[in-house]
């Protein structure tokens, strides 16, 4: 609920949150929370704030005495998550590279460890993995239709009346569903690609 009231504090529209995590397996020493605190106002205010990133917000136990404090996560004394709040617009790249350079500012020697989570990273991390791998998606369909329709007919020619009929299938479903969405002003992503290759 507190994480919800700052986040509609924010001005303006904002992304889907990252999630930067510290984490201490033996909890959180007093050089960590000094640590933590230095790195949140880092990336809300000083030289280390990653291009794009409008609040870091952690997740913390609010300090009754003063409020600007952190102390402990909501999680315990283990883990203390804060969310990165880009500015709205912000493209998947932009989000992956402004977290990966909130990290490697904060990130230092000991056993205070900082991860990073959140729908906008495993989009990306989903997004570059069929991006590097469709090619690979799309020859081993193309293979498996061939051997089936050749084996099934005993024929070398008979696989290429299915397989360029595909071939104009998705050619032109592409270009339909690219030209539909800009006229609408959306942007398809990325999976969709992958998923009418296999489908058609």
């Amino acid at each position: 609920a507190r994480a919800q009231s700052q986040a509609d504090a924010l001005a303006g529209s904002v992304e889907a949150p990252a999630i930067l995590v510290y984490s201490n397996p033996r909890g959180f020493t007093g050089p960590d929370l000094e640590s933590i605190r230095s790195g949140i106002q880092s990336l809300n205010e000083g030289q280390a704030r990653p291009h794009r990133l409008q609040r870091a917000v952690p997740l913390a136990v609010e300090n009754q005495s003063d409020p600007t404090q952190v102390d402990q996560g909501l999680l315990g004394n283990r883990a203390l998550p804060v969310l990165l709040y880009f500015e709205g617009g912000t493209r998947l790249t932009g989000i992956a590279a402004g977290v990966e350079e909130a990290r490697g500012t904060l990130e230092s020697p000991g056993p205070l460890r900082i991860g990073v989570t959140g729908i906008r990273l495993v989009q990306y991390d989903t997004k570059t993995a069929i991006d590097g791998n469709l090619w690979l998606v799309t020859v081993v369909t193309t293979l498996a239709i061939f051997l089936v329709v050749a084996l099934t007919y005993r024929s070398l020619v008979a696989p290429l009346i299915p397989l360029s009929s595909i071939g104009l299938a998705t050619f032109l479903t592409l270009r339909i569903l690219g030209w539909i969405a800009s006229e609408q002003g959306m942007n398809i992503p990325s999976q969709i690609e992958p998923i009418i290759v296999v489908l058609l």
